[in-house]
């Protein structure tokens, strides 16, 4: 019986081992191989760390793909940084912006939604995302062990927390995935939905972020604009959520889902929910031209 138990701690050391070899390897490559703009801290700390900014654009890859910071920047004559990413949930967006007013807040956060974000669990965000920094940042770990419940205890493994976010990264700089701001679409690919849809029940954990981030924004007297940018969906049901949540906080909500400069002609649309860059660029003016309109 001593032989045997003696035997398995054995075992557990040598697989400890292994998983401290793994950690320290990824960790690695994480932070020496893969390009600042990919990794994850790049992507929630993107130019906040170092610089500050007067405009952050933060949502998923609707903000990612139509609003151009350069020339947002060039027109109002203020520091803009787009700081989205593709499938970014509303805990991803909270994190992001947790990140940013903890140094050098921006006066402005324009936060672009859709249904997507709020509706399917896949785009809740994959949890994989926030794996590395799950023992560095407590909100980190809170947001993960809600998202994946009793599973939490396999964090306590270093193969768990980087396999698959190495996996997607590398997948993703590979692919030429990892840039960092605007991303202008080529023209359509004619994929185009039809019919309108009036119904929308949020994820409950969505919800819960949205409306911790519209906290963190009026707690550091952060200007903050709710935006729902063109599309051809028909969604009507999200668009009566969002105004809403808008009422309740006393928030700006622009909602541009039917911009008639924009969705008048699907030339301006890659797909039914993305604009080309065309259409980007007309949309992109558009907002210019609504924020020339307010003070901050």
């Amino acid at each position: 019986m001593k032989t045997f138990l003696i035997d398995c701690l054995c075992v557990l050391l040598i697989v400890a081992g292994v998983d401290l070899a793994y950690r320290v390897l990824c960790r690695h490559i994480y932070e020496h191989d893969v390009p600042a703009d990919c990794q994850l801290s790049g992507m929630y700390a993107y130019q906040f760390a170092h610089d500050s900014v007067d405009m952050a654009v933060i949502g998923a890859s609707t903000a990612l793909y139509h609003y151009d910071e350069q020339r947002m920047s060039d027109s109002l004559g203020i520091r803009v940084a787009n700081v989205s990413y593709e499938f970014m949930g509303m805990p991803y967006i909270y994190l992001c912006l947790e990140r940013i007013v903890k140094d050098n807040p921006p006066q402005v956060v324009i936060l672009d939604l859709n249904a997507a974000q709020f509706e399917r669990e896949a785009n809740i965000d994959s949890y994989y995302r926030y794996l590395p920094y799950y023992w560095a940042n407590p909100t980190v770990r809170q947001v993960v062990d809600q998202m994946i419940g009793a599973k939490h205890l396999l964090c306590y493994s270093a193969l768990y927390q980087y396999n698959s976010s190495l996996r997607d990264i590398r997948r993703r700089y590979t692919r030429n995935e990892h840039h960092a701001g605007f991303i202008a679409l080529p023209t359509n690919n004619h994929r185009f939905a039809a019919g309108e849809r009036t119904t929308f029940e949020p994820i409950p954990l969505a919800e819960e972020y949205l409306k911790r981030s519209v906290r963190l924004c009026k707690d550091r007297h952060i200007f903050l604009i709710i935006c729902h940018s063109p599309n051809l969906l028909q969604d009507s049901g999200f668009t009566d959520y969002m105004n809403a949540i808008a009422s309740e906080y006393q928030l700006p909500f622009w909602n541009f889902d039917k911009l008639p400069s924009v969705c008048s002609d699907t030339n301006n649309f890659y797909d039914d929910g993305h604009l080309n860059g065309i259409g980007a660029q007309i949309y992109t003016d558009t907002i210019i031209g609504r924020l020339h309109t307010i003070h901050f």
